[in-house]
């Protein structure tokens, strides 16, 4: 609504569009924490907290793919569903799938906070990041247009996820860490410069199928790399004296 107060309707159309190309993933982490939820509640506190960050990592690392192929192919992706007339949400489509994949993360947190009872915690959250997305789009939209309402967007992610984990930390004691998921972060900055160097160099075409079999290969190393990663990152059973 915000957007369509300041912007004109070619904007408005494009910013539609980013939104639900962003957007089209979203669904991923919901199906995730429902199949989630009976382990979770059948588990004791020591697991609840060790399948709550084992969920937290393993959606960490699919969002940070998903935004890896976001960012890298935005504009390809808006040429092949809109057209050149959509071209100019590029930036903003890259930001929100930036977005979404802090989504991917912040939803599981939440998830986390409802089952343990902190429904109301819940409720302050939603109301101040919906505070924080209209004062930052009121800012932003005039200034940046699109592009500044994707970084709202992002911006009110950022800060839901913050308090999620502060308010599901204060409250219950579980203590998340996101050392993977800075590394699953890393990992893609490294998977995708080296895509960059070699596009460039072997001059790869940017329209057409063989956009799609770039994407497919960038996406399937990440998460080859990614999956080699959380292996060796993962805690070994202890050994037991016979």
């Amino acid at each position: 609504l915000l957007v369509a107060a300041f912007l004109s309707t070619a904007m408005v159309a494009c910013f539609g569009l980013a939104s639900q190309i962003a957007g089209f993933f979203g669904a991923i982490p919901g199906m995730v924490n429902v199949a989630a939820t009976p382990h979770f509640m059948r588990k004791g506190e020591a697991e609840r907290q060790r399948l709550a960050q084992q969920l937290v990592d393993a959606l960490a690392s699919l969002g940070v793919l998903i935004a890896l192929a976001g960012v890298l192919f935005s504009r390809e992706a808006l040429l092949l569903i809109g057209g050149n007339k959509f071209l100019g949400a590029t930036n903003a489509l890259r930001i929100l799938f930036v977005a979404s994949s802090v989504g991917f993360v912040t939803s599981t947190v939440q998830m986390v906070v409802f089952l343990l009872g902190k429904q109301r915690a819940l409720v302050k959250i939603s109301f101040y990041v919906l505070l924080a997305n209209i004062a930052g789009n009121l800012v932003a939209i005039p200034l940046f247009g699109i592009d500044g309402a994707a970084t709202a967007l992002l911006v009110s992610e950022l800060l839901a996820l913050g308090y999620a984990v502060f308010i599901l930390r204060k409250s219950t004691g579980y203590s998340l860490t996101f050392k993977s998921a800075a590394a699953y972060v890393a990992l893609a900055c490294i998977v995708g410069g080296v895509y960059e160097v070699i596009r460039l160099s072997l001059h790869l075409p940017t329209t057409g199928p063989w956009v799609i079999a770039e994407a497919a290969a960038l996406t399937g190393v990440d998460g080859f790399a990614s999956e080699c990663l959380r292996r060796k990152r993962a805690p070994r059973p202890a050994r037991t004296l016979d």
